[in-house]
Parts: structure tokens; C-alpha cells; sequence
């Protein structure tokens, strides 16, 4: 008995099918958010036709991992309009140029971002993290991304998390929402803020 030659192609799963397998992938920051996910890397990589899919499945792309500027850039595209979840963490406190243009780039699109985690490097400087409104320091990260949100409207925005790695503490402007504040803001998590 022999089997009949098929097409590859009338083994494929219907795209609707294979994205609500995709459906089922998990949401967020498998590391703490700052590597592309392994699994995203396994389907655009199982074959063409589920690279094609993952290509043009926006919610597969919300999660922006910051420390790889080429993918930050190809999730912010690739994600469309979705809302996205961000977790900016410096690998160090004298981070590259490339990650912080990556870093701006992502916060340009803050009306866009729904989750927001801002990790702060540890320093070891003894006094305070201050800073006045558009003065910033030269060494300090956080308030960079901070100065994002009091100049870029973050409609969506529903969970804010400043995590200070530093062991000085950071004190934050009254006015970091200089605009208005989020109107979906939740969860506002400060450690060592």
C-alpha cells in the first residue's frame, strides 16, 4: 500500500488554529523581561509557515525585551497598535548607547506601553538620587526613562514599577506626571524609591 503524495502545504494547521495555539504561549517576562523569549525564538524558527504566522500575529510581539535593541525595535513594529509590556533594565550603570536609543525608542511609543517596569542599576554614590525637572543627572538612568513619562502621554499604562538597585536611595519628582496621570494606573510598585 503506498501513500499518496500531498503538498506540504495540506498538512498546515489553518492560521486562526495556529494562533490560538500561539494563545496558549505565556505572557510576560519569562527572565525579568530583558531577553527575547525562547519560545518566540522557536516558532519564527520551526519553519516558514509558522514564521509567517508569528510574523503577523501582533500580540505575540507586546512583550519588548530592551537589552536587545534589534528585537525592542521589531516588537515595537511588529506589535502594531497593542498595548505592551516593558521592563527597562541597564546591564550596567554606564550603559551602552545603543541600549539607551533603544531604550528612547521603545518610550516613545509610552502611549502604547501597559506594563512599565524600570529597573535601576546598583550605584554606589552616597548621597540621594535627586534631579530637578529637565535636569538630569549624568549617571543616573532612572530619571530618563522618569522624564518619558512627564513628557509622553501614557493612556494606557496600568502598572508602574520602579525598582531602585542602587543601594542610595531615589527620590522621585512630585511632578512625574507632569501632563496628567495615567488614567488606567493600578499598580504603582516603589522599592527602594
Amino acid at each position: 500500500m503506498s501513500i499518496p503524495k500531498r503538498s506540504v502545504a495540506q498538512f498546515h494547521l489553518p492560521v486562526e488554529l495556529l494562533m490560538h495555539i500561539f494563545s496558549f504561549l505565556p505572557a510576560g517576562f519569562p527572565d525579568g523581561g530583558t531577553q527575547v523569549p525562547g519560545w518566540l525564538l522557536t516558532i519564527t524558527q520551526t519553519c516558514r509557515y509558522w514564521r509567517y504566522v508569528s510574523l503577523g500575529t501582533p500580540w505575540i510581539w507586546t512583550t519588548v525585551p530592551t537589552s536587545n535593541p534589534r528585537w525592542s525595535e521589531l516588537a515595537v513594529v511588529r506589535s502594531s497598535s497593542l498595548p505592551l509590556l516593558v521592563n527597562i533594565k541597564p546591564q550596567s550603570p554606564e550603559s551602552s548607547l545603543e541600549f539607551e536609543e533603544s531604550v528612547l525608542r521603545v518610550l516613545c511609543e509610552l502611549s502604547r506601553v501597559r506594563c512599565l517596569r524600570l529597573d535601576m542599576p546598583e550605584i554606589n554614590p552616597t548621597d540621594p538620587i535627586t534631579w530637578e525637572d529637565d535636569e538630569l543627572p549624568t549617571d543616573a538612568f532612572l530619571p530618563l526613562c522618569l522624564l518619558s513619562l512627564a513628557q509622553h502621554p501614557a493612556s494606557r499604562l496600568e502598572s508602574l514599577c520602579i525598582y531602585n538597585g542602587s543601594k542610595k536611595l531615589a527620590v522621585l519628582p512630585e511632578n512625574i506626571f507632569r501632563r496628567r496621570a495615567p488614567p488606567k494606573l493600578k499598580e504603582v510598585h516603589l522599592i527602594r524609591c
